[in-house]
């Protein structure tokens, strides 16, 4: 299909009020939208939403299904969203007469915060039910982000060494006393080297390497001493705290026709 179909496809989608004048060029008018500070207020608290989504490992489709199902909620209803692995991008249609209003926001740091993701859903709950401004629900997300954990980092490394463990088992390894010792502390030691270099800002793939490299080299080196029976098994348990397909995948899925249509998923998608 050439692009001048599917850009005829789209604005009959959208059914635009079109004045024609006769001799001269068709004006296409956008919906009535609110002031335009407005409008970069909730673009922004959209984007800054999906960020939160995209960091956490959340596919494209539902960041998408997100920003649109927001920006839906405060009265811009023709708004665009392009997800891609580094960075969102949201812009609201306002006709041919006005160029559209975009904003950009790029995804730095990923981590898994599943409380953060927990309280974003809440807020995004309040948000669709109409319960909340955009300049409250701003703050509440400013507020969100920039709360504490509700737990020691060590905890969650000790959490992830437990699973570890707990997957070498079922794996197969019960018969070897020592392969969950083995990826218990494998796995805590790849959790902290990644802290350690995601301080340093260095690119997450690079981290996800070494961890491999680190999980990889320990179990090997226990089982040419013969601590381990079996070294596959200790890697595949220790490297679980890597997940390393899951963002990659994530921003590779590509959001259907009834995710990107306002009028199919909007903001009943988060009822």
């Amino acid at each position: 299909m050439g692009i001048t179909q599917r850009a005829r496809g789209v604005l009959r989608r959208r059914d635009p009020e079109q004045t024609i004048v006769p001799g001269s060029r068709n004006v296409v008018y956008g919906p009535s939208l609110p002031d335009e500070s407005t409008v970069h207020l909730v673009l922004d608290l959209g984007l800054r939403i999906g960020e939160v989504q995209m960091a956490s490992g959340a596919g494209a489709s539902d960041v998408t299904a997100t920003i649109i199902g927001v920006v839906s909620a405060y009265g811009l209803p023709h708004c665009e969203v392009d997800v891609i692995y580094t960075s969102i991008t949201v812009s609201c249609y306002r006709g041919t007469e006005q160029p559209p209003i975009t904003s950009l926001r790029v995804v730095r740091n990923r981590s898994i915060d599943y409380t953060r993701l927990a309280d974003v859903e809440k807020l995004l709950r309040r948000i669709t039910a109409g319960e909340i401004s955009a300049s409250d629900a701003y703050a509440d997300l400013d507020r969100i982000t920039t709360a504490s954990h509700p737990f020691p980092r060590w905890v969650a490394t000790l959490a992830w060494a437990g699973m570890a463990a707990s997957l070498a088992v079922l794996l197969g390894g019960g018969n070897d006393p020592f392969l969950p010792m083995v990826a218990a502390g494998t796995t805590a030691l790849v959790d902290r080297v990644g802290r350690l270099l995601n301080k340093r800002a260095l690119p997450f793939f690079f981290q996800q390497a070494v961890g491999g490299a680190v999980a990889t080299t320990i179990a090997l080196g226990a089982y040419a001493l013969g601590l381990l029976s079996s070294a596959p098994l200790a890697i595949a348990a220790s490297i679980i705290v890597l997940l390393s397909g899951m963002t990659v995948v994530g921003s590779m899925q590509a959001p259907s026709p009834a995710t990107t249509s306002p009028r199919r998923a909007g903001w009943r998608n988060w009822r």
